[in-house]
Formats: structure tokens, sequence, C-alpha cells
């Protein structure tokens, strides 16, 4: 939720009677230097009374918000109810599952019994050693019967960060299922869980010293975590999980013009891929795609870092079956 605009207080304590539906246009002013949004849209914040509460808008500068009704009270009242329900809304506080185990690696060798076999298999047969789980903080939930991922801010997918914060985690089942099975089961591959104040959750593998970030050329954009480190694991690239098969222009704008961008997405995004570096180009953005046959998880570190040199080296991108050393 954004910051809420004082003309709020002053429109919900001046009409606590009006009908559900009504829409009050006022004008927005800036906090700092008292001037509106727009000296042509004078009246750019529409503020309404909805069903279940209020709701307003800024037509110019986009803030936004809502809450539940508050009749009867009083105006003092109202903001102090509205600065508790805000500091609630956009407290970026997310817990990991209250039964998380830390996997350790001792638990890899097959013997702690902290976590079952499928998860052990899991992670070896995707790359993951005992320093990533070190690294990365790996859990597993006896509850949901998944591979916790803790997904941290990172200054390349959350500027508004000071500090790494948990802002979400992901849970992989590891047990080998086919589609239709986790249909019937209802036992999707998949559960992510994230902070409200975020939009869109993103998994970083990248360095931790600020200079090498500053000094970090190329970022690789992949769907899953497992990727995402794998990436960074072989090439020391930053590489980034969208955990979906779409790019967020706000990534795009973090990352900015003078880097070069890799998208390499799972083996049926061939054609998207080819279609957004087009469009992300049209804006000026470097950036390539590469088409392969596997997910980047499933390469060797010198495979990973052969089909990187050959995208960076490209004009717009490289396919793996015309590389040779490539095993696909």
């Amino acid at each position: 939720m954004s910051e809420v605009p004082v003309e709020v207080y002053e429109v919900i304590d001046a009409n606590k009677n009006c009908g559900i539906g009504s829409t009050f246009k006022v004008k927005h002013e800036y906090k700092d230097t008292g001037e509106a949004c727009s000296k042509f849209k004078s009246q750019a914040l529409a503020i309404t009374r909805t069903d279940w509460g209020w709701t307003w808008f800024c037509h110019r500068c986009g803030n936004k918000g809502g809450f539940k009704r508050m009749d009867n009270l009083s105006a003092e009242d109202i903001k102090e109810r509205i600065r508790t329900l805000t500091k609630k809304e956009i407290d970026p506080v997310i817990h990991m599952p209250h039964d998380t185990i830390q996997i350790h690696p001792v638990d890899l060798a097959g013997n702690s019994g902290n976590i079952p076999w499928s998860a052990q298999t899991w992670l070896f047969e995707n790359g993951i050693s005992g320093y990533h789980l070190n690294l990365f903080f790996f859990g597993w939930s006896p509850l949901h019967r998944r591979v916790i991922i803790p997904v941290y801010s990172s200054p390349m997918t959350h500027i508004n960060f000071d500090i790494p914060k948990l802002v979400g985690w992901v849970g992989r089942d590891p047990e080998k299922l086919t589609r239709e099975e986790r249909i019937k089961y209802k036992r999707p591959k998949y559960l992510t869980k994230k902070c409200k104040m975020n939009n869109r959750l993103l998994f970083a593998a990248g360095p931790k010293v600020m200079d090498e970030i500053n000094n970090q050329l190329c970022v690789i954009l992949v769907e899953d975590a497992i990727s995402a480190i794998r990436v960074f694991d072989a090439s020391r690239c930053w590489g980034i999980g969208l955990l979906c098969d779409s790019v967020p222009r706000f990534l795009l704008d973090n990352i900015g013009l003078n880097k070069l961008i890799i998208l390499w997405l799972d083996p049926n995004m061939h054609r998207k891929m080819i279609q957004d570096c087009i469009a992300f180009r049209s804006l000026g953005y470097n950036i390539r795609y590469v088409l392969s046959k596997k997910d980047p998880k499933h390469y060797q570190d010198y495979e990973i870092r052969t089909i990187i040199a050959a995208a960076s080296a490209s004009a717009n991108g490289v396919n793996t079956e015309k590389l040779e050393y490539i095993k696909e």
C-alpha cells in the first residue's frame, strides 16, 4: 500500500454517511513541496466508497490503496486506524513454513534422517552441494513435503532494500510425478509465498560484495531458482530466476542499458524468447537469447560457460544444437 494522502483522511471524515459508489475527486499535493501532482489535473486523486470500505487512486502519480470501512470514527481515530493498517499491510516481514528444517551438508549423505531420500536425490540431480546449502539456506518442510528455497532481496531485484531481507520462498516437490498425477493428487510442482509489498518474486544468485556487483557486465535470466544458482556458480554472472516465463519491465530498468542480458528460458519458450528479445532490443536493451533442448540446470558447468560465451558473442542469440561440445 502506498503512503496515505492526507486528502483521504479529510474526505472520509467529511463524508462518513455517503452512499456506496460515491466518488470524490480532489487535488493531490506532494508531501514535501505542497505542489499539485499536475497543474492541468487539479483533481487527480479519486476517493471512492465501496461496499467494504474506501479506496483511492491518483491518476497522476499512481498512489493507490484501500481499507475497510470506518464508520463512527473521528478524524484522529481514522488516522490512527489507517496508520496501523498501513504498517501491517506493507511491513515486509515473511516467515518460512513453521516446520522448516534447514538442510545441512551432512543431510546429503543419506544417513541423517532429516530429509527423505526423494529430496536428497532431487538436490543431487540438480547439482546442489553442501556449499550451495550453506550459501542459500535450503530447507525441508515435512508439512508441505517440499524443499524450501528462501528468496532474499538483492541490489539487482529489490532496489528498495538496503540490506538483504527475506521476501518470499519457493517450495519444490521432489517427487517424480506425471502431470496427470499432480492434478489428481493436487500436488503442484511449485508453491510460492511472497511478502505483500512485492508485486513479483525474483530469485537472485549473485555476488555479495558491492564492488563485484558494480563490475558485473552480464546478467542471465532463467525460469527457476536452481537454474539461477547453477548459472551463477558456473559463470560468476548474475543468475536471476524469474519464477515464471515473463520478464518484468522493472527488472530490465534495474539492470540498465549498459549490461548484457541473456534470456535463457525452458525449451518450450523458444518462440516467446525471440519475440521478447526483439521487443526489448527496440527499447535499447542489450539482450540475447539462448535456445536449448534442456533447462540451464541440466548442463555441466563447462557447457554453461560455453553457451553464455557463444550468446555474448552473437548478434541476436544462439541455438545450442549448433554448438560443438554441447551434449543435447
